[in-house]
């Protein structure tokens, strides 16, 4: 599954605490950052292998519809390649509207599936949203339990470095998990 992360939403939550942490006076500041691999996290729970499984379920359905439409399709090019000399040029160009038109569909049936914003796509969220809330509510709340200026995505924002101490994507696993 790609791009699985709601970035702009994960981006405006990084920014709405960076802002917060600069707010406070400097002398008063104390600031403790912290990373998750959101991906890894999303990826180790308990309930990702279901889901993933569901949305192949549905891939694979639309991926047999899309076959279907494009068999068809070569059946009807197969077709009038076998009759065009027996065809009248009416008929002629009534077929290569025919399949023209069916061409057209094809493409729209897989733009509006797989294409940007299509079918799989708002698939996908809908059955990951549920997960990447609890993640993103248990990050939030680990961040205001334990005093966190900042938490990261190492999985988006292109962490290079950090201690070991402040990976937090093994607790965001176990709280996750245990969760459920």
């Amino acid at each position: 599954m790609k791009q699985i992360l709601p970035t702009r939403l994960f981006s405006a939550t990084m920014l709405s605490l960076v802002a917060a942490a600069m707010a406070r006076p400097l002398a008063a500041q104390e600031i403790k950052l912290g990373f998750v691999d959101y991906e890894k996290a999303l990826r180790a729970y308990v309930g990702y292998a279901d889901i993933e499984a569901q949305f192949e379920r549905q891939r694979e359905t639309w991926n047999q519809e899309l076959d279907r439409r494009s068999r068809e399709l070569k059946a009807m090019e197969e077709d009038f390649r076998a009759q065009q000399l027996m065809l009248s040029d009416e008929k002629k160009r009534d077929k290569l509207v025919e399949m023209e038109t069916r061409q057209g569909e094809l493409e729209r049936y897989y733009q509006q599936i797989f294409g940007p914003g299509g079918e799989a796509a708002r698939k996908q969220t809908e059955l990951l949203q549920p997960i990447l809330d609890k993640i993103l509510a248990i990050v939030q709340e680990m961040g205001e339990r334990e005093n966190f200026t900042v938490i990261f995505d190492s999985s988006s924002t292109g962490v290079i470095y950090a201690e070991p101490g402040v990976d937090l994507t093994q607790k965001i696993i176990d709280l996750l998990n245990a969760s459920e």
